[in-house]
């Protein structure tokens, strides 16, 4: 888990974007933090009690 700051910091994104509870649209998120597309890491944009946070998960097998 990421916060918005730090996710800001980070070069060359890579993932596709899943949005929770947000209230930004996953095409928006992609062209603000400059998320290039990715097979199997993903990105996810959610809000929880403290404030919005940015989850990175990786598919480490496939079925």
């Amino acid at each position: 888990m990421i916060s918005l700051n730090e996710l800001k910091k980070e070069k060359d994104l890579k993932g596709n974007v899943i949005v929770r509870n947000f209230p930004e649209k996953a095409e928006n998120l992609v062209k603000k933090y400059k998320i290039g597309p990715s097979k199997d890491h993903f990105i996810l944009f959610t809000q929880t009690i403290n404030g919005y946070l940015a989850i990175k998960a990786k598919i480490i097998q496939y079925y």
